[in-house]
């Protein structure tokens, strides 16, 4: 029989379950402060739909460069907002890694903590530089097949509102699109965190053929759960 003390914590935690899962599903543009919170927002994150909602003419240039290093590992944020005039932008980088946070995982092994979060302002040069790397990464060519970014891989994901259009491209690794990139070169000169990156390693998949192609189930045991996300055609 459950406790009265028992019976309250699964009532707090149920209420605060239903109260994110109703008002904290969708990301508004404010970042979350707990990775509770995070953990229900973060898939309307990773598809800007804050981005989307409010990407028409006459909006600024903004960008959102998100790189994942198995996302247990180190998860790194990036938020760009070009000046009208071009002469510049503001750079809001945010670092999540090294510390897990407490028992509320959801279902994954890891829901990482907010180690740093800085805010700076960036030259035109270092908007030249950005520029130059979503050039080159091909930003503006949308994929021609969906590309699926997993939670316990390397990638950047890059969204961005120019010239009042939304648009969104992945980067998987190990892939000649992730070998076409060069973001990590520009944000290590321009990251106001002055925190190292987490480098993918050479890779080698050795899950069963099934297991690479879905996500695997969080709550079977041993299994310290992955999501995916991807990115559709535009």
């Amino acid at each position: 029989m459950m406790t009265a003390r028992v019976l309250s914590l699964v009532a707090t935690v149920a209420a605060l379950g239903a109260g994110l899962l109703a008002g904290a599903c969708t990301y508004t543009g404010k970042p979350a402060d707990n990775p509770v919170e995070r953990r229900f927002t973060y898939m309307s994150y990773l598809a800007a739909d804050d981005l989307r909602a409010v990407c028409t003419a006459g909006t600024p240039e903004r960008y959102r460069f998100v790189y994942n290093a198995e996302y247990s590992r180190q998860v790194r944020l990036y938020e760009v907002e070009i000046e009208p005039d071009g002469r510049g932008a503001v750079l809001e980088a945010r670092f999540f890694g090294g510390a897990p946070f407490g028992p509320f995982e959801f279902g994954f092994d890891n829901w990482l903590t907010e180690r740093a979060a800085e805010r700076t302002d960036l030259t035109q040069r270092d908007v030249r530089m950005i520029d130059a790397a979503l050039e080159e990464a091909g930003f503006q060519e949308p994929p021609r097949r969906p590309i699926e970014l997993w939670s316990d891989r390397y990638y950047w994901l890059v969204s961005g509102c120019v010239d009042g259009a939304f648009m969104q491209n992945g980067y998987p690794h190990p892939s000649r699109r992730y070998d076409r990139q060069r973001f990590a070169d520009v944000f290590a000169l321009i990251d106001p965190t002055d925190v190292g990156f987490v480098d993918p390693p050479p890779y080698e998949d050795t899950r069963p053929e099934p297991q690479r192609r879905r996500p695997r189930n969080a709550q079977e045991p041993g299994e310290d759960g992955h999501f995916v996300y991807t990115v559709e055609p535009n």
